[in-house]
């Protein structure tokens, strides 16, 4: 039977998909200007008042034009009924689903309009019968780095071969097959004068001898879909026996990702190395390739291996976090405001726990393409930094000045800079001083309202390179704040006015420079700062190692 005729046997029985449907028409016209005109299965009303569009289907083969058809349609209706995506949903209504899965999947993830999907039971006569609402699966063919790293240190180039080949027969034992390897090389690493690794080497007792450290291997791995992560644990005896589901079944996206990928990753074989730390992308950026590292080639693996058109470039860059996959940092120019407005999303999932600048960010986007028109635009560029956790902020800021390095380069900041001919506008966000009085700060005060007294609670973070999803308002309680602010600056009358976003619109006010309140706390809270790094220090073994 065709579908034209399980279609009108599904027009007399709506109710079987309980959502109140009443019927606008079938063989719905749908014309429109850009070239999208159709014709929609059944058009109905839900008991929301939202147009419905159903699609129905009925063979493999004819289930693979489904998601074409609905998008096609849900334009052509937003365009001919001044429609809005939460004013559409679409049903896409199917007797087969094995070739619809996947599309379908990846379309529930990565549209806004609501896009369900129903598995259709007829019976000999066609009837329609009953429903069963599909699940979408989870899906991960996305090029994402895991941010949870590992460096592979080696004495020398002989031990540094045996250990790639250990690397990948690592990985492999563990099911996975996508990764890089960065191998790089410095002159000298002497233990004796590297703090990191003299701290580890006294923690577990190992000998005091020279010892130079030569090359290094830094990897990270493509993140699996959760499925497939759940299937190499179920096949893992040892892993099952300590796997914790409630946990990870509370987590979402991509941090239960990475916990999947860690439990997978933490499990033997383990790889030869002569030294091994924990790596995470700002590890990587500042530690590594700004302190005397040379990369001298990258080995791929797997699916990134058949990826012909990624550079070198663009994996060191991703290692660096500079995609926002890791919440850390993002860094993006962009080619058009066309191009700015579509990264929306993608620089508001750097900043996913991190309320204050999403919003700022969001606010930003819109408010940019409200001001400017394309064609006078000449660059737009962005940069965010949202490590999230200010108290490891300030250690790592102590730690540099001791050491006379830039200081700087730990502080909290995104900024979106936009130029024209005749304005410069920067939109960034940073952090801003509370009164709090003129009273010392008590780190055990904060330590008790903010981690239930457990100073080992702030230390355990470091294993995800000290980020804190509740650093927002853990920042309060000892006179930070995080906030928004757009500098506009008329460079033919060399005039500048200063805004700040309050959560609504930008308001004119004094924009502060974005390092100032923190260095100032630093300097004037000097007891508290001195508190946090003496706290950090003592359960500090180096090199990414901290006791708990």
């Amino acid at each position: 039977m065709s579908e034209s005729k399980i279609r009108d046997k599904l027009i007399s029985n709506l109710s079987i998909f309980d959502m109140g449907l009443e019927l606008v028409g079938k063989e719905y016209f749908v014309p429109n200007s850009e070239g999208t005109r159709g014709f929609i299965d059944i058009l109905a009303k839900d008991n929301y008042g939202r147009y419905v569009i159903i699609e129905l289907k009925r063979s493999n083969s004819s289930s693979r034009q489904a998601i074409h058809e609905v998008l096609k349609y849900i334009e052509g209706l937003k365009e001919n009924k001044s429609l809005k995506d939460d004013e559409i949903v679409s049903l896409i209504v199917s007797t087969e689903w094995n070739e619809l899965i996947i599309p379908f999947s990846s379309y529930v993830s990565k549209f806004n309009s609501e896009v369900v999907g129903f598995k259709l039971h007829i019976d000999e006569s066609h009837n329609p019968i009953s429903v069963d609402k599909i699940k979408p699966i989870e899906i991960q063919n996305e090029r994402v780095f895991s941010h949870n790293h590992t460096c592979y240190f080696y004495f020398d180039k002989n031990s540094m071969n045996a250990g790639l080949k250990s690397i990948s027969d690592s990985y492999l034992a563990k099911g996975i097959e996508d990764y890089v390897l960065v191998v790089l090389k410095y002159d000298a690493v002497s233990v004796d004068q590297d703090k990191s690794i003299v701290g580890f080497r006294e923690y577990f007792n190992l000998s005091n001898e020279m010892v130079s450290l030569n090359f290094l291997v830094y990897t990270s791995n493509q993140l699996l879909s959760d499925v497939r992560y759940l299937k190499i644990i179920k096949s893992n005896e040892n892993i099952l026996e300590e796997f914790d589901e409630d946990y990870i079944s509370s987590l979402k996206g991509l941090d239960k990702t990475e916990e999947l990928n860690k439990i997978v990753l933490d499990q033997l074989p383990f790889a030869k190395k002569d030294y091994v730390e924990l790596g995470y992308p700002a590890k990587f950026s500042h530690d590594i390739l700004e302190c005397g590292w040379e990369v001298l080639y990258i080995k791929r693996y797997g699916r990134v291996l058949n990826n012909d058109i990624l550079t070198d470039e663009s994996i060191i860059n991703e290692l660096k976090g500079l995609t926002g996959h890791d919440y850390c940092i993002y860094q993006k120019k962009f080619r058009s405001l066309e191009h700015f407005k579509n990264s929306s999303m993608e620089m508001e999932s750097c900043l996913t726990h991190h309320y204050v600048w999403r919003k700022g960010v969001a606010s930003a986007v819109q408010d940019a393409c409200n001001r400017l028109d394309e064609k006078i635009l000449n660059s737009i560029n962005s940069y965010i930094f949202n490590p999230s956790n200010t108290l490891y902020t300030i250690n790592l800021m102590i730690k540099s000045a001791m050491q006379s390095e830039n200081v700087e380069q730990w502080i909290p900041r995104y900024f979106i800079d936009i130029e024209t001919d005749d304005y410069f506008y920067k939109y960034y966000g940073c952090l801003i001083e509370l009164d709090l009085g003129a009273g010392e700060i008590d780190l055990n005060k904060v330590i008790e309202d903010c981690y239930e007294g457990n100073e080992s609670k702030i230390i355990k973070s470091q294993a995800h390179g000290g980020f804190d999803k509740n650093d927002c308002e853990f920042v309060m309680t000892y006179g930070l704040e995080y906030a928004n602010y757009l500098v506009v600056l008329n460079k033919k009358e060399n005039v500048e006015n200063g805004f700040y976003y309050n959560g609504f619109r930008y308001c004119r006010a004094e924009s502060p420079h974005p390092y100032a309140a923190i260095i100032n706390f630093i300097k004037t809270r000097t007891e508290f700062c001195k508190s946090i790094y003496e706290l950090y220090d003592r359960h500090d073994l180096g090199g990414g190692f901290f006791i708990h």
